[in-house]
């Protein structure tokens, strides 16, 4: 059959178009699930790591603050198993995506179909079903650190395996709290799948339109609700509040009730603009439609903002399913809206993304990748071998894949800001108060906001990725060392802070943290209108691992001694202070550091002040404008690189006073010979060792 005008023929990138849409179909079949006026300043992001106990890959968060218990609470989504290295080698192998790779090299339609014929309609489905997302809860004091309460507050019902609960909105009316989240339909059964997977590859046309439309029409998302008294035990949800149709999905429900009036959701809303004709079509032609027909579909995608009312919270009326968009085709999309009303405006928060790709830098992407084999990869995944692992993602990082990283630049998501007088019409977009990553790549992307604003700061939740794709980051994110949710704030105030080593008044070397003043970020004036600092959050970075120890960490009034129950992991805080206090080149903390290290080896240790809480509002993080670094070498007294007889000849004139504690490095002076569990201090054993050390008569180690 020849097409003709608009769909001109073009067998050769037809076919690579094909197999590349069928491909992501297949995977993300695979991998089906959600995906997921006050005077507002720009955010800053928060530099620290927000942590949600042991939980990985935490896909987006909700959060209010209850007044009512000066707390913050966060609802949160996740896998409900967490995934091991073995298991996404068998993900990978059981949908054997070596030979989907291969076949989009090949171009090759029928070897594609093939496979899809044979894949294993049981693994497939176990896969789904462990990958499954639910609702965990979570609480905090200082909106950076929380404590999971129960990590599957709500899930899917127990005989939908492969259903998904996602995006969870949560108010609390009264004593009463409400939640809408997102819920996919998909109810495939085992038969269903054994069914319908050979059909995708069947010869009649027929056959494979009714199970593509069988798939879609078994897949779509709705809103579901629930009330809870706590916030943790929820009522049997009421099914489907929102829905859409044949051709829209809704997702991301966020909603507001402004005084006693009506409740008032917003929501992303998809609608494909995909018909049963352009299916048929599709199929009929594979061999035959051209790219320019494929990518006018995607045009014909619309992601937006919609709108409804309900006077209960259960039934909607007066349905918009586009109220706010950036217009259409995928790539303009609009999601996961988050709206605060100010007393005037509804400001709203909102995903959308920025790209230049073309077509032409798809073929290019998709090339490369084909080239690349798994094989090694997933043989490694499975012996859980992270140093090979490691290994071979830095080769392939590096080496393999330069196009990609290169046609992939500018290509991200992000954070919009919006504002309307009735929340419905007449929005004005300023981006300058939404979000950015650091890179602008799709790996350092930011989605996914929740907003909430007290005494005119608005504080920000939202969903990052990894600033820099490399091997090590990709893992880390992979273990759960990376945190997926960031915090920002559009307070003006930084803190200017400084860590600086100093003799304690029993003569131990101790590194006290500072916060000098609380500044104006703009201006640089300094601020006292926050309510005085009640609380602080310090964590320690060790490069290389090893050779420093934490010892101790001595409080100071009006903090008190510090909770030192992740010691090993060199954190600690206090977020009860006696009184607020107004900062003037105050020490919060005296840090006990210990270099357990060789004299060879020096270690680099940043000190980062994670959270400063400010007294009004209460909980308000005020960001560390830049965190302070320090370089160490056990025994070097003089700090100049090196350990030899210089340094043993200063510590011994300072323990006489020939030489100012200005002039040594006291850390590097005191940690030579160690004086026990409260610390080190410098004598002149320290000496007498880094002198027997340089003729030989101790180790590196100076014993």
């Amino acid at each position: 059959m020849e097409i003709t005008g608009r769909f001109h023929r073009q067998p050769r990138k037809a076919k690579k178009w094909m197999l590349a849409l069928l491909s992501l179909a297949i995977i993300s079949f695979g991998f089906s699930g959600i995906n997921s006026v006050l005077a507002v300043s720009p955010f800053i992001q928060h530099t620290g790591e927000v942590t949600i106990g042991d939980i990985q890959g935490v896909a987006d968060s909700w959060v209010i603050w209850d007044e009512d218990e000066d707390v913050y609470k966060m609802w949160f989504t996740h896998p409900k198993t967490d995934v091991s290295p073995s298991q996404v080698s068998s993900l990978i192998t059981g949908i054997d995506l070596q030979a989907v790779l291969d076949a989009l090299e090949a171009q090759d339609v029928e070897a594609l179909l093939d496979h899809i014929s044979n894949l294993n309609a049981e693994e497939l489905y176990n896969m789904l079903a462990d990958s499954a997302t639910v609702i965990g809860y979570a609480t905090s004091s200082d909106g950076i650190t929380w404590n999971v309460i129960d990590p599957e507050v709500l899930t899917a019902e127990d005989e939908h395996d492969l259903q998904n609960v996602a995006n969870p909105c949560v108010i609390k009316d009264g004593n009463d709290y409400h939640m809408w989240y997102t819920r996919s339909t998909t109810d495939y059964t085992l038969a269903v799948l054994e069914e319908k997977l050979p059909d995708l590859a069947s010869e009649n046309d027929e056959e494979v339109v009714t199970a593509i439309l069988d798939l879609i029409a078994g897949n779509r998302t709705v809103i579901d609700y629930a009330t809870s008294n706590d916030g943790e035990s929820w009522s049997e949800p009421t099914p489907a509040v929102l829905s859409g149709d044949t051709v829209n999905n809704v997702a991301a429900p966020c909603v507001l009730k402004v005084g006693d009036g009506d409740y008032r959701m917003w929501f992303s809303n998809v609608s494909t603009g995909i018909t049963q004709e352009d299916i048929e079509y599709l199929v009929e032609n594979k061999d035959t439609v051209t790219t320019e027909y494929l990518w006018d579909l995607q045009e014909d995608v619309t992601g937006s903002i919609g709108y409804a009312t309900s006077i209960d919270g259960e039934s909607w009326d007066n349905i918009d399913r586009n109220v706010f968009s950036g217009g259409t085709g995928a790539l303009n999309a609009v999601a996961a809206p988050c709206v605060v009303y100010n007393g005037t405006d509804y400001e709203m928060w909102y995903t959308y993304g920025v790209t230049a790709l073309t077509r032409e830098d798809i073929d290019a992407i998709i090339d490369e990748l084909s080239e690349i084999d798994l094989d090694p990869l997933i043989a490694l995944m499975e012996d859980e071998d992270y140093d090979g692992l490691l290994e071979d993602l830095r080769t392939i990082i590096d080496d393999e894949i330069p196009e990609t990283k290169t046609r992939l630049e500018g290509t991200a998501t992000r954070i919009g800001y919006a504002s309307s007088a009735d929340g419905t019409s007449g929005w004005e977009t300023d981006n300058t108060y939404g979000l950015t990553g650091t890179s602008n790549t799709p790996w350092d992307s930011v989605a996914c906001p929740c907003v909430i604003e007290r005494d005119g700061v608005y504080q920000m939740w939202f969903t990052k990725g990894i600033e820099e794709l490399t091997s090590q980051n990709l893992v880390d994110l992979w273990q759960g060392n990376i945190s997926t949710i960031g915090y920002a704030s559009s307070s003006a105030m930084v803190a200017e802070t400084e860590t600086r080593i100093a003799v304690d008044g029993d003569g131990v070397v101790v590194i006290e943290a500072v916060i000098n003043r609380i500044k104006d970020g703009v201006t640089g004036e300094t601020v006292t209108d926050f309510g005085g600092i009640t609380g602080y959050r310090i964590s320690i970075e060790v490069e290389p691992l090893g050779g420093v120890e934490l010892v101790d960490v001595r409080g100071v009034a009006p903090f008190g001694v510090p909770d030192l129950s992740d010691k090993e992991e060199f954190e600690f805080w206090c977020y009860e202070a006696e009184t607020p206090l107004q900062p003037d080149n105050s020490v919060v903390a005296k840090i006990v550091l210990r270099l357990t290290g060789d004299a060879v080896t020096p270690y680099d240790v940043n000190i980062k002040f994670d959270s400063i809480i400010a007294g009004e509002p209460a909980g308000l993080i005020i960001p560390e404008e830049e965190e302070n670094s320090h370089n160490f070498l056990r025994g070097d007294a003089n700090n100049d690189g090196i350990v030899d007889i210089f340094d043993a000849m200063y510590i011994a004139q300072y323990t006489v006073d020939l030489r100012e504690i200005e002039e040594l490095n006291i850390l590097n002076a005191a940690s030579v010979m160690q004086d026990g569990v409260i610390g080190d201090k410098i004598d002149i054993f320290d000496a007498m060792y880094i002198a027997q050390y340089t003729v030989d008569l101790r180790d590196t180690y100076f014993e």
